[in-house]
């Protein structure tokens, strides 16, 4: 009893240290100009921050005030930094929390801690469906809002129902999960040629194109508006997808049994893998998008958090949530501090793959000297 409240109070005191190093990382990150690798007070995104949300009030509201947001605007130092900033920190919360939920959810119906979701070959449809963007619209890319939804989402779809295909296909009408993740592997091995053939075939303002799409996601070159029409797509479709997650925590706690054990509990494990499947399919879609490769934090963040919290599904979800976000938020930071002439501010990408790589073997190293298997 003793043993298990003093976990109790660990666990808590964790997720409190957690929260406050991403309440920390934000404050820092405001603080943080987006066209130069420099600082600026504190005073000035509290400013803008407030302004931002009196100029909102006043729109919705329509009160005299909004007839003066262009002397305001002028008026406050940074504001459109300030405001970019701050959405774009949004987004990285988000994608953070969702890349990291992705991780829970796939180790937890394939009962395997090194699955992932970039295993399936979903981050593979996705780039194919940049690359189709590309070769169709070249450098205007950035500004077809509703043909990036469409292929890149789309692609990812087809690629998910093709190893499904295939997975039932070699099982004998029977979806192995291992079956499943050799086809996903496979096509994510064919994609890679594909790739790689028009990478080399391509013109170079088209492969440079596609290279920022790529590594830094639709946040760069996206105007003032669509970054607003994004988070709140973003935040709608975070919504819909983790919501059956919660509800259905239960039955995803059952599904760390054998499919039969699952299926005498009267939970069918068939229909909550593919809502699954589907379900991260799309948050894997939207964060990549946003943020660029970052996958590997869907296989990082869920080993941390269960040496961390334990393997207890809904402690999971909330604790790999705050942990992505935290480790994004830093990568973010890490990212808009570092400059290089010629090409600019290092993408996320390989920041978060400098960051995890490390913190991965560092979790696997404890969890072995204590005895566990990883």
């Amino acid at each position: 009893m003793r043993t298990g409240r003093r976990a109790a109070a660990g666990g808590r005191v964790t997720v409190a240290l957690a929260g406050a190093l991403l309440i920390a990382g934000l404050c820092f990150a405001l603080c943080v100009r987006t066209g130069a690798p420099e600082l600026i007070s504190p005073r000035y995104p509290i400013h803008n921050l407030g302004l931002w949300a009196k100029l909102g009030f006043a729109r919705v509201f329509k009160l005299p005030l909004y007839t003066q947001r262009q002397t305001l605007i002028a008026s406050s130092a940074y504001y459109f930094e300030t405001v970019a900033r701050a959405r774009n920190l949004a987004v990285t919360v988000l994608c953070g929390g969702g890349i990291a939920l992705c991780g829970v959810i796939f180790q937890t119906i394939f009962k395997n801690p090194a699955a992932s979701p970039t295993m399936l070959g979903v981050s593979n449809g996705i780039e194919l469906g940049m690359l189709i963007l590309v070769l169709k619209y070249s450098a205007d890319v950035f500004s077809k809002t509703t043909e990036r939804y469409l292929l890149c989402f789309g692609m990812a779809l087809a690629m998910l129902a093709l190893v499904m295909f295939l997975g039932k296909l070699v099982g004998g009408n029977r979806r192995s999960v291992t079956d499943m993740l050799l086809s996903g592997s496979i096509l994510s091995q064919i994609s890679g040629v594909v790739m790689m053939y028009f990478r080399f075939n391509m013109a170079q303002e088209d492969l440079q194109t596609l290279q920022t799409l790529t590594l830094y996601g639709f946040t760069v070159n996206t105007t003032y508006s669509f970054a607003g029409v994004s988070l709140v797509i973003l935040v709608m479709l975070l919504f819909l997808c983790v919501m059956p997650f919660i509800l259905m925590r239960f039955s995803f706690d059952a599904m760390s049994f054998a499919d039969e054990e699952t299926a005498l509990l009267g939970i069918n494990p068939g229909v909550v893998r593919a809502l699954a499947l589907f379900a991260v399919t799309f948050i894997m879609t939207a964060a990549i998008l946003y943020c660029g490769s970052v996958g590997i934090l869907s296989l990082v963040i869920p080993h941390a958090c269960r040496a961390v919290f334990g393997a207890r599904f809904k402690t999971m979800l909330a604790g790999s949530a705050l942990l992505g976000a935290l480790l994004l938020v830093i990568c973010r930071v890490i990212s808009s501090l570092i400059y290089i002439d010629g090409i600019g501010f290092l993408p996320i990408g390989p920041i978060v793959g400098l960051v995890s790589a490390p913190l991965l073997v560092a979790v696997l190293v404890k969890r072995r000297s204590a005895g566990y298997e990883t």
